[in-house]
């Protein structure tokens, strides 16, 4: 009997999700899924420094200071060649969501929903003086140089243990609408900003597809909205069900081909 296709996903709820038993029962009769480099942007995944494991008293979240010490262990990388993957299914919200600061001589993701508060994250980052190429977003020229550094080097890394592994690329975006109660589409009142970061993401997707030579899933405007019966609570990457519904049978379609 053939084993199933092995799947790791460098990105967000937004690519995890649909490997979740509460978004799609059916996966693990399909595929195996490995590693998870979970909310890490770009030039910190390839870093190899390490920062010691966080304190409790730094207030994080429970559920992200295990995905915070992967971060940190320097070994993002590793992981993934070490789970010697088929496929390495990958969306950059992190890049334009987050972004990166300087910690201890290195990248970080700069995520803030991580912490208990914002004003946790400020006190653990200490960044507040910073600019770029010290702190920044995919949204200026600075951190699109790194960026793209960054990805050639994950490839490069990547490809040299697994020379068959196939890269996609998962464009989602962040919903400017979401869906009340009564079923009727609202604007979120940060709509106008959500639009000029799907901008963002878009351009990195594209910059992506062409470096790792990348399939790519798209959604259409009707699955890319958001809900507040999601089981993560309403967030502009918390989709209604036919998002995920899409994103699996793109990815079946893909692990057949």
């Amino acid at each position: 009997m053939n084993s199933k296709p092995r799947i790791d996903i460098i990105g967000s709820c937004v690519s995890r999700d649909v490997f979740n038993s509460r978004f799609n029962d059916a996966y693990k009769e399909y595929v195996e899924i490995n590693e998870t480099v979970y909310q890490t942007a770009l030039p910190s995944i390839v870093e190899r420094s390490v920062i010691p494991d966080i304190n409790d008293t730094d207030n994080p979240k429970k559920i992200f200071k295990k995905t915070l010490n992967e971060e940190f262990s320097g070994n993002d990388v590793d992981r993934v060649i070490k789970s010697r993957p088929d496929f390495i299914i990958m969306d950059f919200f992190a890049d334009v969501h987050f972004g990166v600061t300087r910690k201890m001589g290195r990248y970080v993701t700069r995520n803030h929903m991580a912490f208990q508060t914002l004003n946790d994250s400020d006190v653990f980052y200490d960044d507040h003086e910073s600019s770029p190429p010290e702190r920044m977003r995919f949204d200026n020229d600075e951190y699109k140089a790194i960026a793209i550094k960054s990805l050639c080097d994950f490839r490069d890394r990547i490809r040299d243990e697994l020379p068959r592994i196939e890269f996609v690329v998962n464009s989602a975006r962040f919903s400017p609408t979401y869906m009340d109660d009564n079923e009727d589409t609202v604007l979120f009142d940060n709509h106008d900003r959500i639009r000029w970061k799907n901008s963002n993401w878009s351009a990195l997707d594209e910059i992506a597809i062409d470096k790792l030579d990348a399939q790519q899933i798209s959604h259409n405007k009707e699955s890319l909205i958001s809900t507040p019966s999601h089981p993560w609570g309403l967030h502009p990457v918390h989709y209604v069900k036919s998002y995920y519904d899409n994103l699996w049978r793109s990815i079946r379609k893909i692990i057949k081909d």
